[in-house]
């Protein structure tokens, strides 16, 4: 056995636990974790809810930029249409 053997069945065991944490809370359950297990959970909840409102940004600004590109090519096409007489 490695060093890292133990210290990775350990960080296994630990993620099972807060992953029956999460399966708990989400069926409306209280988790069996202690204090600081639960502290832990929602930093991680915390983290993720702060990364969720980022990428929400993110995707609000790509749409603006995506509508405005659409909307100039359909301009251009428009433009081009119009240029061509056998149309």
């Amino acid at each position: 056995m490695t060093e890292l053997e133990p210290h990775r069945q350990e960080e296994m065991e630990k993620a099972q636990r807060l992953a029956q944490a999460i399966d708990d809370l989400l069926k409306g359950n209280d988790p069996a974790l202690d204090d600081a297990e639960l502290a832990e959970l929602l930093e991680v909840a915390r983290l993720r809810h702060r990364l969720s409102l980022n990428w929400m940004r993110l995707a609000k600004r790509w749409e603006g930029d995506v509508w405005r590109r659409v909307l100039e090519r359909i301009d251009h096409h428009q433009e081009a249409r119009d240029e061509d007489p056998g149309s």
